[in-house]
């Protein structure tokens, strides 16, 4: 998720927490960024010491991404606005039917990322979408719901 507009990159359900299961929300979010972020801020899962830098670095660039590793959610900087978001799936997925698998549970949080990026507007953010706040136009028209599935039905 990027920090300052609150676009939410990529996401994955995992049975798991190991080192293949990081990586695979990293690539995804590297793939749809198109460039290498400025941090990296994770909580405490051991699996991110090796799927950052499996991911990111590169011997050919002298810079490399700051890997951030929390250790408790006072100190600055944090992951509290993931750790959020966290919360709002976990409530939704937790009373509803039908993910008993691997392709149910990743449907259900790809239309959660498009829902969360493009039709709910966010107190954090005066109101706006993530998409809005990054500069990312779709012309949804009011009711951004009728609006996505036109354009999806377009498409």
């Amino acid at each position: 998720m990027d920090a300052n507009t609150r676009f939410l990159l990529a996401c994955r359900v995992t049975k798991t927490r190991y080192v293949n299961d990081a990586k695979k929300p990293l690539k995804d979010a590297k793939k749809r960024a198109g460039k290498r972020p400025g941090a990296i801020v994770t909580d405490g899962l051991q699996a991110y010491q090796t799927a950052i830098p499996d991911e990111f670095y590169d011997n050919t660039v002298p810079i490399q991404n700051p890997h951030v590793r929390l250790y408790n959610f006072e100190t600055k900087p944090n992951n509290n606005i993931v750790e959020r978001l966290n919360g709002t799936f976990r409530e939704r997925s937790k009373v509803q039917r039908g993910l008993y698998s691997d392709e149910t549970a990743e449907a259900f949080m790809d239309a959660s990322r498009v829902y969360y990026n493009f039709l709910r507007p966010h107190m954090s953010l005066h109101g706006m979408t993530p998409a809005q706040a990054a500069g990312i136009d779709l012309d949804l028209g009011k009711n951004r719901w009728i609006g996505m599935i036109e354009q999806s039905v377009k498409h």
